[in-house]
């Protein structure tokens, strides 16, 4: 299953990288919920890459999963990961 995985490299990053990276991951999944499909999934990808590359990981097949996951469950993904509060809000 993919939620609890994506939770755990979210939260094994370093604080000083954890906010950004969640917020903007939140923020992807609200642009694909929004119609914006190739901005969002550029985001999500780029974000995914810097979680792999902080966390020295290398784990594309994630990437593919998240990214084929996300019609529908852009909510869900969101809240996957450790996002600040007024990231929340925006579904």
């Amino acid at each position: 299953m993919i939620k609890p995985e994506l939770y755990e490299l979210f939260v094994s990053l370093p604080d000083s990288d954890r906010a950004l990276l969640a917020d903007s991951f939140a923020t992807g999944c609200w642009l694909h919920q929004q119609g914006k499909i190739k901005a969002a999934e550029k985001l999500i990808r780029e974000v995914l890459y810097k979680v792999e590359s902080t966390l020295l990981a290398e784990r594309g097949e994630l990437i593919a999963e998240v990214i084929e996951m996300l019609p529908g469950n852009e909510q869900q993904l969101a809240n996957c990961v450790p996002h600040r509060r007024e990231f929340s809000s925006l579904f």
